[in-house]
């Protein structure tokens, strides 16, 4: 995947977009990772297709948006494109001002407030056991490196424990978790078109 902005020739190094894949056959997936700058040559938001007919299951939704508070997201649209093999399989396009999430951390914590983590160069195993709510939620999990850089995980409710790791205590600076409702989960078929409250999707057959 790619996320490409205009207008901008050197977008924030913290220009953090998040993309959400909710497969009807497996856990869902997160992934973070800065915009880039278009270049001349790369494709528009012009030719995207947003009255596409509604795939029929199996298939899987994607959805991206920015979070308030987690870098510094861009003035203009941002083009997402996602390839296959043989090129590119879809694109959307992401206006930061309109889809971008305000998210409070449920937790944070440094591994220097761990005593067991304090002041070593410890590798360690996280375990993760999310119950479940009376609407459909997901929890993302972010480990932040002094360099800024992020690793991301995402959590949907199950029955048993979860792991995420492993990491080195002296290379993580915080660690850190949100919740928030999940309207397109994948539950009875497939939505090829968001609430237009929501951030954008796009979804395969």
């Amino acid at each position: 995947m790619v996320a490409l902005v205009s207008g901008e020739r050197s977008p924030s190094a913290k220009s953090w977009i998040f993309v959400l894949d909710e497969p009807n056959f497996w856990r869902p997936l997160i992934s973070v990772f800065p915009v880039s700058p278009r270049q001349r040559g790369d494709q528009d938001t012009s030719w995207i297709n947003a009255d596409r007919p509604a795939p029929s299951p199996p298939c899987q939704s994607w959805s991206a948006f920015f979070v308030k508070g987690i870098g510094d997201p861009p003035a203009n649209p941002v083009l997402l494109q996602r390839w296959r093999d043989g090129g590119p399989s879809r694109a959307i396009s992401v206006e930061p001002a309109r889809h971008t999430l305000v998210m409070r951390q449920g937790l944070r914590f440094a591994p220097g407030d761990v005593s067991e983590l304090r002041d070593r160069k410890a590798t360690f195993l996280m375990g993760i056991t999310v119950t479940g709510g009376t609407k459909p939620f997901v929890v993302i999990g972010l480990v932040r490196r002094p360099d800024g850089s992020l690793s991301e995980a995402v959590f949907a409710p199950r029955a048993e424990e979860q792991s995420w790791g492993g990491f080195v205590s002296g290379d993580v600076t915080e660690i850190s978790f949100y919740a928030f409702d999940d309207p397109l989960a994948l539950r009875s078929g497939c939505r090829a078109r968001p609430g237009n409250d929501g951030p954008p999707s796009l979804t395969d057959r």
